[in-house]
């Protein structure tokens, strides 16, 4: 096979396995990029590829295969909908948390929605977040329209009732089941995939892995494990239903459905869900599914025959917290808010505010300290016993550890060591016939700092044009610590450790002029960052304020 550097950087990736797409196709997928490009070395290519955040994406819109329909393999659908519906009934105020990974041009998330609307399940019950590698896919999936080729296996009648013909031989989705579903790009190989999210009840991830390397297939299944829920349901192809441990997973409902649960989900208790700090604990077993539900889905005598079973399994290490489902709790205890009218909802919180952010509210907090007080799953203990009691690998010298932040639309990093601070923007003064560079000075906990344009001096922003503030702005305090200055930065990402082989050089394609103050640039997370030189940008600092 032609291209092995190139393909070897998707294998490394996205785990692409080649020989699931097959020579021509993936040669012919790359001999177009190149043609695109004007780059006719294989070897040059292949290095751009791997310091581009941008050529990767390209590339891989032009080689995912996206074969969906809508309602693909009834059986699932016949199976997981009266899953979701029990769920949504018992817990009243929670919503069902779904997720569609390598979810295509969308069919298959809409068929959910769909199939939740036809079941008379409200929408405010229930979310569905839709991720997929291509973002052409995306973008198709947002847009909501689709050929005949798309309802391949779907009545007419499913078609009439929940889309409407625009032209051209496309059918278009209703606004509703639209809005039902959030689409994002991602990639399952990042082993921070979706890690801000809380558990998923559902996960649907079907005929992915057979275009993975069975290394890339324990990954994805481990990102898949880390956020299903306790007694959540993981929904795989039929060709990859040999990818889960027998002893660790069992088949929910029939084989044709391709659903799996895992065994700890199948410890004796309740019966019916409870709300504990949010989420849903394990369940005993599949249940019976009921028409209705009692007003008070956690009596107390439920709440007492579930800590009579922990007790009595033996699996009872601290006190059970239990919140109640309804919507009494959610006005007292702020129970799932930030989800639904927090940060990750639709933001009428009147906290807000006064927090900023979910993470700030007492409530949250409050939540969380419920949530540690749950039980541990089976088994967790004595996995985490052994992962600390491991000798801690000696750290080479070359690592280097950096802080991530953007900037406009960049992202550029600072050596930890030179980091003072990070905290949110506040209220400065302004140094009377100065100008340029510095902004004013700025009060931070008692100390007086000089606050400057690092965004002007590195060229991301004109003279004399304001950086633009959002709610995830942040105020660096950087420098030596004899001389420290505070600027503004568009968004704090997180603190990287990385060896120095992993450093490349600056490209010469880097925007504006930020190569004049790196020191090279690090790939990772689908996107470029430059690593500022910090003496060259303090020097150029202080040389032009003095």
């Amino acid at each position: 096979m032609r291209h092995p550097a190139t393909i070897s950087e998707l294998t490394r990736r996205i785990g692409l396995n080649p020989d699931s797409l097959g020579e021509h196709a993936l040669n012919a997928a790359i001999d177009g990029r190149m043609r695109v490009l004007g780059v006719f070395d294989e070897a040059a290519y292949a290095i751009r590829l791997s310091a581009d955040a941008n050529e990767l994406q390209s590339l891989i819109n032009d080689i995912v295969v996206s074969e969906t329909w809508f309602y693909r393999g009834a059986d699932f659908f016949e199976t997981v909908i009266p899953f979701v519906r029990q769920l949504a009934l018992a817990r009243q105020v929670t919503p069902v948390r779904i997720l569609s990974a390598a979810c295509g041009t969308g069919e298959e998330p809409y068929s959910i929605a769909i199939a939740l609307e036809r079941a008379g399940v409200p929408s405010h019950s229930y979310r569905i977040d839709a991720v997929d590698l291509s973002t052409r896919n995306i973008d198709i999936a947002r847009l909501g329209k689709y050929g005949d080729f798309s309802f391949r296996q779907t009545d007419q009648e499913l078609r009439s009732s929940f889309f409407r013909p625009t032209g051209g031989g496309l059918w278009e989705i209703q606004p509703g089941i639209r809005g039902a579903v959030n689409f994002r790009v991602g990639n399952l190989m990042d082993p921070f995939f979706l890690g801000e999210e809380l558990p998923y009840d559902l996960i649907c991830c079907r005929n992915v892995f057979i275009y993975f390397t069975p290394s890339a297939r324990k990954v994805a299944l481990q990102n898949l494990s880390r956020l299903l829920a306790l007694d959540g349901l993981l929904g795989l192809g039929h060709a990859e239903s040999s990818e889960l441990a027998e002893p660790n997973w069992k088949r929910f409902g029939p084989e044709g459905a391709c659903l799996f649960q895992h065994v700890s989900a199948l410890m004796a208790g309740a019966t019916t869900p409870l709300v504990v700090a949010g989420r849903t604990p394990r369940r005993a077993a599949p249940v019976q599914i009921e028409e209705t539900l009692p007003e008070s889905a956690a009596s107390e005598s439920v709440v007492e025959s579930r800590k009579h079973a922990i007790r009595s399994s033996g699996q009872h290490r601290r006190p059970l917290l239990v919140m109640r489902s309804g919507p009494e709790s959610h006005r007292a205890d702020g129970t799932d808010c930030w989800n639904t009218i927090g940060v990750r909802g639709d933001h009428s919180c009147r906290e807000l505010a006064k927090y900023d952010h979910c993470h700030n509210c007492h409530v949250f907090s409050a939540a969380g300290r419920r949530f540690l007080d749950n039980i541990s799953p089976p088994g967790y203990l004595a996995e985490w016993t052994e992962r600390l009691a491991e000798p801690i690998p000696e750290a080479g010298r070359d690592l280097e550890n950096v802080l991530i932040f953007r900037m406009r639309d960049e992202w550029l990093a600072l050596p930890v060591a030179c980091v003072a601070e990070v905290t949110l923007p506040r209220p400065f003064h302004r140094v009377p016939h100065r100008g340029g560079l510095l902004d004013g000075i700025i009060n931070i906990r008692g100390e007086l700092h000089l606050l400057v344009r690092v965004d002007e001096l590195v060229g991301l922003t004109p003279p004399g044009e304001e950086i633009p503030m959002t709610r995830k702005s942040r105020l660096l305090v950087a420098g030596t610590p004899n001389n420290l200055w505070a600027f503004v930065v568009n968004e704090v990402d997180r603190v990287r450790r990385f060896p120095a082989t992993e450093l490349l050089p600056v490209p010469t394609t880097v925007a504006r002029s930020t190569g004049r103050f790196s020191r090279g640039v690090l790939v990772g997370d689908g996107r470029m960052t430059g690593l500022l030189d910090e003496v060259k940008l303090f020097d150029a600092l202080r040389a032009r304020l003095t």
